[in-house]
């Protein structure tokens, strides 16, 4: 899943994350709900999902396409 966060359920979920991610990069980020720094992390890495899914579809073919009418 390229840029995404999400919260893994179980050692089971995450196994399955970690496979489907292959050879790409994954980031695992442990962290409490009553962490305010925790809280501040978890929303760059949200922005910074934000970011690579916006970059990925400017440079996509069909985004490059569309982008030239």
């Amino acid at each position: 899943v390229s840029g995404k966060v999400m919260e893994i359920q179980d050692l089971q979920h995450l196994e399955s994350v970690v496979d489907k991610a292959g050879s790409s990069l994954l980031c695992v980020f442990f962290y409490t709900r009553s962490c305010g720094v925790c809280k501040e992390l978890l929303r760059d890495f949200t922005s910074l999902c934000e970011e690579v899914r916006g970059s990925s579809r400017q440079h996509s073919p069909a985004a490059a396409g569309s982008q030239h009418k």
